[in-house]
């Protein structure tokens, strides 16, 4: 039986195990896969949530790939070979915004005033990026 065979038997989804061979999806592969890679190999939602919430407790555990299932042997390291450590990758967003007049203002007030000023802006900014759940 193969590796993700396996762990698809594992968290009750070996009904997919041949959709994830046929794709070449192993446990490595498996980590980095997305919401819309798994839509893409044809699941139905039930079981996407199902594998997205496996795959996250896969990532969070920090365990390299080759001892998530049991009896596997520790990988061999050959001597002077450094261990690949895996990524994450988070989408970001930044806004970069200019105040009009702000050099304006800032030279007409006082600092304590400028600064209650911003402080004000950035809170109406927090409602909206909270608003939209940003």
């Amino acid at each position: 039986m193969s590796d993700i065979r396996q762990w698809l038997h594992q968290n009750g989804l070996h009904q997919f195990a041949e959709v994830f061979e046929r794709e070449q999806i192993d446990l490595e592969a498996l980590r980095v896969l997305t919401e819309a890679n798994l839509k893409d190999l044809g699941l139905p939602m039930g079981p996407r949530a199902k594998l997205l919430a496996s795959i996250q407790t896969l990532r969070e555990s920090g365990t390299p790939s080759a001892s998530i299932l049991p009896d596997s042997p520790p990988p061999a390291l050959v001597e002077g070979e450094i261990p690949i450590i895996a990524g994450e990758r988070r989408q970001l967003t930044v806004l970069f915004c200019d105040m009009v007049g702000f050099t304006e203002l800032a030279n007409r007030v006082d600092p304590e005033i400028l600064q209650k000023i911003i402080r004000t802006y950035e809170d109406a900014c927090a409602v909206c990026i909270t608003r939209y759940e940003g």
